[in-house]
């Protein structure tokens, strides 16, 4: 469950959740507000829903933090990754808005 520091204010982390989100290919904002994001994953195969929650939480000094938790679920379970593994959209989701918050405020 991997925690990231944002080069942004707790404020801006929403508003860049949401552009990271369009930046991922198949990735799918469920809900946004201040304290936290839903992300799904848009996919063709019908027994698979994965979803990854991003908690934000201020640093204090101007940064955010992101923490991150996937599931996916599956009707085979035999076939999903193991139980709070970060998948490739949620990390891809991460990454993103890292980038992001740099770009923006040059931290």
């Amino acid at each position: 469950m991997p925690t990231v520091r944002v080069a942004a204010p707790i404020a801006a982390v929403p508003g860049l959740i949401r552009q990271a989100v369009a930046a991922v290919p198949h990735a799918s904002l469920i809900d946004v507000d201040d304290a936290y994001a839903l992300v799904g994953v848009r996919t063709n195969l019908a027994f698979r829903a994965e979803t990854t929650r991003f908690d934000f939480a201020d640093n204090g000094d101007g940064t955010a933090s992101v923490h991150a938790r996937s599931t996916n679920l599956i009707v085979l379970p035999s076939i999903g990754p193991p139980a709070d593994d970060v998948l490739s959209t949620g990390r891809a989701v991460l990454d993103e808005l890292v980038r992001l918050a740099a770009e923006r405020y040059g931290r």
